[in-house]
């Protein structure tokens, strides 16, 4: 898959596929902040001498480095079982520009009968930008992120005239 497969002696496999018209799309490793993504992990049964990590059943957990994402409720069909986790990317969960290691941990599902493992995938996520047109002025960018400073200046104003106010069509 896409997402990528790390941690292969485990098989956890992770992948990402971004929401699109109410749908997700294809599996992905790229999104933009604000898209609403959809993360999938699936591992495989265990062996007889796993020791779990922790007490919680039935559930995977998510993390972006030590941020926990969330918990989502483990699914099995034959010998694999399946977690989906689905959130919307912004700075306040632990999304960054760039590289973003995504961890499952399959530690406490153990009445799922699974590996006690984790895996990781790489989601990389940009920042969304708008471009910024300026008439009769200048702009000190090109295009901007949201939140993200912008300075515009105004042109000379023709004679007579002076200037009044910026306005704008979005």
């Amino acid at each position: 898959p896409s997402g990528g497969t790390m941690n292969s002696a485990s098989a956890i496999t992770i992948t990402f596929a971004v929401k699109v018209n109410g749908g997700y799309g294809d599996d992905t490793t790229a999104a933009v902040f604000g898209d609403t993504v959809q993360i999938t992990a699936t591992a495989q049964g265990k062996t007889a001498t796993t020791q779990y990590r922790s007490a919680a059943k039935d559930t995977v957990d998510f993390y972006i480095g030590s941020n926990k994402l969330g918990t989502a409720r483990a699914t099995i069909s034959g010998n694999t079982a399946t977690a989906t986790l689905e959130i919307t990317l912004s700075g306040e969960k632990g999304f960054v520009p760039g590289s973003n290691a995504i961890t499952a941990d399959f530690g406490g599902a153990d009445s799922l009968h699974l590996l006690d493992s984790t895996g990781t995938a790489v989601l990389t996520v940009a920042e969304q930008t708008w471009a910024v047109t300026v008439e009769n002025g200048t702009s000190d960018k090109t295009a901007a992120a949201a939140g993200e400073l912008v300075t515009i200046t105004a042109g000379t104003a023709p004679t007579g005239q002076t200037f009044d106010k910026w306005t704008t069509t979005d």
